[in-house]
Formats: structure tokens, sequence, C-alpha cells
């Protein structure tokens, strides 16, 4: 099959997008026209079935993950787990060569299979570097759909990868839970449909239903720390974020799994500090590689009670959503006097292409965003959105401010004077984080703004 005309090598910064672009896991892109759109967690899929012409093909942009430790090896693991494994394909692929660029690697392989008594073929390129790695698979029976891959690719923009190196870890000191803490924000409770309940404490966001509590950490430069090896970065977070408040440490397991998406799981009996009582503590995270994954405390009269409402362990790297959904409870609604400030993200992107048969360089685009919300009253807003975008050499420039008023339900917010003077209502809520709020604005386009305070 014919390879690809260019592939990326320099992706993004941080999780902002243009607005006319779509967003899924550190990626955003521009979607294939006519193409069937379906998201899951684990992947966002693109398909096209012409009956007429009987062929048909799939783009699947995978979920990233932590990487395995090389760029061969990620490849691999990706190659096996989509398409190897699924397509009952034994021979090895026809790999390209490794790119390498902005801090990335890059590598590519293809192979054949059969689809209901016909051929078609796989391809599978992942994209390693910064500690996490993630891949595209395509899927055809022709190679007309080629060229729709590529022109995917080509509107590719991934966020910035930021790896932070932890000084050593002093050694644990005992303390007790620390107690809710007045924020200066409106709400900081919120009572769920199914029976939970979430409170912002200075720490951690803490959810609790009957006996059970969910401590949601908040980012914590040591416990968060990049290690290239799983067990070391979770005997860490063990070490920064549980031990200082417990004794007594019985029946300790690390039963973390490292796979396309890693599950950290360790889990012991403790006795508490604050009450000496005994509990079941389970330390657990998905490691989301868009840095959006949090370690979580679960804590039990026992392990039976944490099993029996989240589920037994098991050694395979899927199945984990009960779990890992509670991670989304660290959510808290907005209220108009929350807001009186500016907030604000911003966004830079560099893209460089090179020709697969030569090597050569074949042109560097760049693209940077700033957006930023200023809530000067109860009621009164403006944005100010700021971007330039092209091939280096050739830079375009935009701007765009909006004034107007905006109203609030807590947990939307409608602004008027929008594109085209028209209103426009977002999603929002509150992420709780030590010391403050991130204010999460989602648009109908699906475009998400995690913004700041700035002041």
């Amino acid at each position: 099959m014919k390879q690809f005309l260019y592939i990326i090598c320099l992706l993004l910064v941080t999780n902002q997008l243009a607005a006319q672009k779509q967003h899924f896991d550190l990626v955003s892109y521009t979607a294939p026209k006519g193409w069937k759109k379906e998201v899951s967690k684990e992947a966002v899929i693109f398909s096209i079935n012409e009956t007429k012409k009987k062929s048909w093909a799939v783009i699947k942009l995978v979920r990233s993950n932590p990487t395995e430790g090389d760029i061969d090896t990620d490849f691999l693991s990706a190659w096996t787990f989509l398409s190897a494994t699924p397509f009952g394909i034994a021979e090895s692929p026809v790999t390209t060569e490794i790119i390498e660029g902005g801090g990335w690697k890059i590598k590519s392989g293809s192979g054949k299979f059969r689809f209901k008594n016909a051929d078609a073929f796989t391809t599978v390129t992942t994209m390693s570097g910064f500690g996490v790695a993630f891949s595209i698979q395509f899927n055809s029976n022709s190679e007309q759909y080629v060229p729709v891959l590529t022109a995917f690719i080509e509107t590719m923009e991934v966020d910035e990868v930021k790896i932070t190196i932890a000084d050593n870890i002093p050694p644990p000191v005992k303390t007790d839970d620390p107690p809710a803490k007045s924020s200066g924000f409106t709400f900081t409770n919120t009572n769920f449909d199914d029976g939970w309940t979430s409170t912002a404490m200075e720490d951690w966001a803490e959810v609790t239903k009957g006996n059970i509590r969910v401590l949601i950490h908040y980012p914590n430069k040591e416990a968060d720390a990049y290690q290239s090896v799983l067990k070391d970065g979770d005997l860490k977070a063990w070490n920064v974020l549980v031990s200082p408040r417990y004794s007594n440490l019985r029946n300790f397991e690390w039963k973390s799994i490292q796979s396309w998406q890693s599950i950290s799981f360790m889990e012991g009996e403790l006795t508490e500090n604050s009450t000496g009582k005994n509990v079941h503590v389970v330390l657990f995270k998905m490691h989301y590689s868009n840095g959006n994954g949090r370690y979580m405390e679960f804590v039990t009269n026992s392990k039976g009670e944490y099993e029996q409402a989240f589920g037994a362990y098991h050694s395979t790297s899927y199945g984990w959503e009960v779990p890992a959904d509670m991670q989304w409870r660290n959510k808290f609604a907005v209220s108009a006097n929350d807001l009186i400030g500016k907030w604000g993200t911003d966004n830079y992107a560099s893209l460089t292409y090179y020709y697969v048969n030569t090597g050569a360089d074949a042109g560097t685009s760049t693209t940077a965003t700033t957006n930023e919300f200023t809530f000067i009253s109860a009621s009164n807003y403006q944005s100010e959105h700021n971007g330039a975008s092209g091939m280096v050499g050739n830079i375009k420039f935009s701007s765009q401010t909006y004034k107007g008023t905006f109203t609030t339900t807590n947990w939307d917010i409608t602004m008027t004077n929008r594109f085209q003077g028209k209103p426009e209502k977002f999603s929002c809520q509150f992420e709780a984080v030590k010391g403050g709020r991130i204010l999460v604005l989602t648009d109908r386009q699906g475009t998400v703004f995690n913004l700041g305070k700035i002041k």
C-alpha cells in the first residue's frame, strides 16, 4: 500500500483549541467531512461505508497512555492491541523508519488481514514523547481513503505535555485530616442524584456516601512527578498522599497495571491517626495522559465493602469505569459573583512535516491562541480571543473581542452578543484545586476552556 506523504513530527501545547477544532484527549483536529463519528472514553472513531463501491474505511484516534519506555515498545504494544490481536495478524508489520522531532518519536507500521471474505489492510502510527504515547489506526479495503487520513493528520494539534521532576521527598509527617476550608466561593458542596456528596476540602475534594469516603487528591508536585517506572511513581504517591495520615500498615499490596492506559492500584489495612479507626484504603489512578488523571483514595470499613461498591480488582487494564468515574465528582456549581475577575488560558502549536521518501523538511506551521474571559460585574463580561496561524513565513493573525451581559444558572452561562451578535450558551462548572478553582466552560461545539484565575 502507499505510504503517507508526510508524518507529524512536532506536536502541541496546552489544552485550548481554535473554535473550529474538535478535541479528544491530547489532540485537537478537524473531522473528515461526511464520515460517521463515534466517541468513547478510549477513542474517537470516524468511519465511512460506501455500499455501491463496496469500500469502507475507519480512522481511530486512541486515547494516550504513559510511555512504556521507548518508541519501539510503544509501537509494538499499540500494534498488538489495536491490529494484530483483533484481526488475527501473525506476520510482523511492515514499518517505517523512526522519525524524531520536537521531543517526539514516530513510528508507523502496516499489515494485511481478511474482513468479510475480502482483503483489507491496517496501519498504526504511534507517537511517543514527554512520558506519553498515543496512536492513530487506519483500516480499509481501499487506498482511495488514504488522502482523507493524510488530511486528518495534517489538521492535528497536540496539547503540551509538561513533565516535572520532583525534589527528594521529605520523610512523612503524621497529621490529621484537614477540615473543610472557607474558599470564598458560593458552592463548596455538590449533592448528586445517586446519593453521593462532594465537598471541597483544602487538599482534596471529598466524596461521601454512607460509610464510604473517596478523596480526589488535587494535583501534587511530588506525587504526580513523572516516573519512568510505574511502581516507583505509585509508591511515591502512597508515601506522599496516604502515609502521613495513617499508621500500622498491614497487608499492603501494589497491584498496578502497566498497559495501553495504565492503572495504579494499591491497597492495605491502616489505622487512621485522627480517629484511631481501622480502615481499608485503596489508592487508585486512571492514567489519562492529558494530565487530568488524579490519585483517588478510597476509604472503607473493609475490603469487601470497597469491592461491593466499586468492583473487585482484576488484572486487565479495562473495566475500571466505576472507580475511575469518581474523579469527575470534583464538580461544583458556579454563581455570578464567583466569576468576577479575569480568567484565561493560552495555547501554542508547532507542526513540522517531513517527506517519508527523502526525510527532507516539508515545512512548519504554527498556531497560537489566547482566550480571556473578564467578568466585569455579576452581569457584564468581555472576552478576547487572539490567534496566529499558518506556515512559517506566512503567518496570519486574528483577533476577536466580545462585550455584553451574561446570566448563570449554576451549571450554565448564557452570554449575549457573541458570534454575529447572537447569544451563546456554555455549560460551566468549577473544579476545586488547592487554593482556588478552575473554571471549565464548554461551548455548543464541544470546545472546552479550562480557565485559571488571572486576577
